[in-house]
């Protein structure tokens, strides 16, 4: 996976620098943040624990049951979707085809933002998230 060396290497420059591909701006990754991974990851079996949650991921069978992409319209809860545009790891076009999908969902995009929204506007990403809790969204 993308994170083996981080496992081997969890120093908190390799954190850094895996964190900040998943940002558009890498000054917005809090330090603490950095601090808190590197000791995730170095703990014992946690790359082991990273890949049987992989390996149960790509079990297509066993999740089958649990997949909603088919079935995205029978989502009636209320469903926020906060969605970085420049997100690297997940298309755009797919969350906004998705939430069209979703008969009581709202999609809020965060320009300039890639997978950390909660990184790069906290304030905008705390309102969206404390008024949609308080069912206002």
């Amino acid at each position: 996976t993308s994170f083996g060396p981080i496992f081997d290497n969890a120093t908190l420059e390799a954190v850094r620098r895996s964190m900040s591909k998943l940002v558009f701006d890498p000054k917005t990754v809090p330090e603490e943040i950095v601090h808190v991974m590197a000791t995730a990851y170095a703990q014992p079996g946690m790359r082991r624990a990273w890949e049987q949650g992989l390996d149960g991921l790509l079990d297509l069978e066993a999740c089958r049951p649990y997949r909603v992409l088919q079935r995205l319209e029978q989502l009636a809860v209320r469903t926020l979707v906060l969605w970085g545009r420049q997100d690297p790891g997940a298309i755009y076009a797919s969350a906004v085809a998705g939430v069209k999908r979703m008969p009581n969902a709202r999609l809020v995009t965060f320009e300039n933002c890639g997978h950390k929204p909660q990184f790069e506007y906290p304030e905008q990403f705390n309102r969206e998230m404390r008024a949609f809790l308080k069912g206002a969204a």
